[in-house]
């Protein structure tokens, strides 16, 4: 589940999902085949001293002997790309402020507040459909650039619009729906480039630092947004486009252009990842064969994989991602979630418990200026505690402490059911910056849990298109909810939506765990097969 599968108020700039749980598959393989050994071997930190190894010393990597693995923060593309990440953050929470108070001021109803969330992630629910295929079939690393580069000459004309006069009801929802459509396009992207760039027993510890870093960036989005929208809101947007600008420059930094694209593979009838994952039913357990080349031998890593650990851009993506027609590659990442008896009730939940959440947490400006009594200040401070709270989770996910059991998953979503019920209905700041925390943090090791489920669920040439259905199915009931919430507030009390969400959420669960069993599995597996998944292959890094 993404971060706008459980209808986080900051929904609307996610990580994967976000988005958007468990450790990967096995010591990284210290060295690749034929000459490209010792390269690697280098690389890992495991070349001998100017006089050899000496005799009888373990050879690491060896059998019984797991490599060490290097620092996350030494993979190049992942450090610079996590640090535009969380600048990108920032800004996209700064500009959300803004645009959301702007709306209240200019309209004076929630309706109309609601509305433009509506509209928004309707274009990124229909754009999101699509976008996974695209993903699969682009250079991950160009597009990278062109939707950054893209979204910040919106958010520009934007504010121009602002700082003008100029700016109509009709134009800003526009230009929100144009950059809404390219966070719809970046979501499956995202999702599929992380687990590129590290190594796959490090996915989990990489997936809650990247939760980590969106949430510091909507620490610091919300107070500087709703500072800066106390004084023009066309200066929090102005903030957005260059945070933009600054991914931008980031993604050439980490030399995404020269990327290497992904090469054919010719499935070995004994490679389960190759046969069955092509055809979108691989391993469910997420395992991963040693993959063969088309020449028979191993590449050593690439420009990418500068520790040569095994990341799972190593293996070698199925001819299938890259040929056959666009219907054929879509049809593909459909029978891959809706075809299995568990991923296909999980997506359907995802997207009924969004329309439950959105309902309320939409409304978020409004509890503030109703119910707390507050102006935009305010706002910052309660967007500010769900991402603390998001950091502490990240963090807690990074060392480990993510759910493993669907039960435990379960019981966290009921909870955060109950702090929604906090949010909506205190009247005092500290408690709902109290509440918030808690949601926030619990919010992300729910998703840092079902993020790393599905990529470890998925064979690497399917991840663009069953993440871009994730962010679709998360996505394509909100604005109803959106549209419900804004009409409700409008005519009820405003606690009393949120009151009405736990109460839903609480009957969702029940039918879900009654009805799918399967479903309930699929939490569950990566942690029985923890110990029994194969050494992944080094590798270069294939991003296109």
């Amino acid at each position: 589940m993404t971060d706008t599968a459980m209808g986080s108020p900051a929904s609307r700039e996610v990580a994967a999902p976000v988005p958007p749980a468990a450790p990967g598959s096995g010591p990284a393989a210290s060295t690749a085949a034929g000459s490209a050994g010792s390269a690697d071997a280098v690389a890992n930190g495991f070349a001998p001293g100017p006089g050899g190894r000496a005799a009888g010393d373990p050879i690491p990597g060896a059998a019984g002997m797991p490599a060490p693995v290097p620092s996350l923060w030494r993979h190049r593309p992942f450090a610079v790309l996590w640090l535009a990440r969380v600048v990108s953050v920032a800004g996209g929470m700064a500009s959300m402020i803004a645009i959301q108070w702007w709306v209240l001021d200019t309209t004076g109803s929630a309706q109309w507040m609601a509305t433009v969330n509506a509209v928004a992630t309707l274009v990124m629910a229909l754009v999101g459909i699509p976008a996974g295929v695209l993903v699969d079939r682009w250079h991950r690393g160009r597009f990278f650039l062109v939707l950054e580069a893209g979204r910040g000459a919106v958010m520009a004309a934007l504010a121009a619009l602002l700082f003008s006069g100029h700016a109509t009801f009709p134009v800003v929802l526009v230009l929100l729906a144009v950059d809404a459509a390219g966070l719809a396009l970046f979501m499956p992207l995202s999702s599929a480039i992380w687990p590129e760039l590290v190594p796959p027993q490090q996915l989990a510890a990489a997936n809650g630092l990247v939760a980590t870093g969106e949430s510091t960036g909507r620490i610091l989005g919300p107070a500087i947004g709703g500072l800066l929208a106390s004084r023009h809101p066309g200066w929090a947007i102005l903030a957005n486009a260059v945070s933009y600008a600054c991914s931008a420059a980031a993604v050439v930094a980490a030399g995404a252009l020269g990327w290497k694209a992904p090469r054919g593979r010719v499935p070995d009838p004994g490679d389960r990842t190759a046969t069955e994952g092509a055809a979108g039913v691989g391993d469910p357990a997420g395992r991963r064969s040693p993959s063969r080349e088309q020449d028979g031998t191993a590449v050593p890593g690439g420009p990418g994989d500068s520790a040569g650990d095994g990341s799972t851009a190593g293996e070698r993506i199925p001819a299938t991602a890259r040929g056959g027609s666009f219907v054929a590659q879509f049809r593909e990442g459909w029978a891959a979630v809706f075809g299995r008896p568990d991923l296909g009730p999980f997506f359907l939940l995802v997207s009924v418990l969004n329309l439950v959440f959105s309902a309320s947490f939409v409304l978020i400006p409004v509890v503030v200026r109703e119910v707390l009594r507050g102006g935009p200040e305010a706002l910052g401070w309660l967007q500010a505690a769900f991402a603390v709270g998001a950091v502490t989770g990240g963090l807690l996910a990074g060392s480990g402490r993510v759910p493993r059991r669907s039960r435990s998953w379960v019981l966290l979503v009921l909870f955060q059911a109950g702090l929604a019920v906090i949010v909506g209905a205190s009247r005092w700041l500290a408690t709902s910056i109290l509440a918030g925390w808690a949601f926030g943090l619990i919010n992300t090791l729910v998703n840092v849990a079902v993020t790393t489920m599905l990529q470890e669920a998925v064979a690497p040439a399917l991840r663009g298109r069953v993440f871009g259905l994730l962010f679709t199915v998360a996505m394509i009931l909100q604005p109803l909810g959106q549209m419900t919430g804004g009409m409700l507030a409008d005519r009820v009390p405003v606690p009393s939506i949120f009151t009405a969400t736990a109460l839903s959420t609480v009957m969702v669960m029940a039918v879900a765990w009654w009805r799918a069993p399967a479903m309930r599995a699929l939490l569950d597996r990566p942690h029985r097969d923890a110990g029994r998944r194969p050494p992944a292959p080094a590798g270069e890094v294939s991003t296109g």
